[in-house]
């Protein structure tokens, strides 16, 4: 039971690292944040 239960979670586990969609999606805002950063700074200077 509880083995199957393991193998399962490490089936859940590796199915969402599988997709990496959502450290795509924190790449992208972090990049996108700071070049708004950036051209915030640009500004202020």
């Amino acid at each position: 039971m509880a083995k199957n239960n393991l193998l399962i979670r490490t089936k859940i586990y590796t199915r969402h690292k599988a997709k990496p969609s959502y450290f795509n999606k924190q790449i992208y805002t972090s990049f996108f944040f700071l070049l708004k950063h950036k051209y915030f700074i640009m500004n202020k200077l």
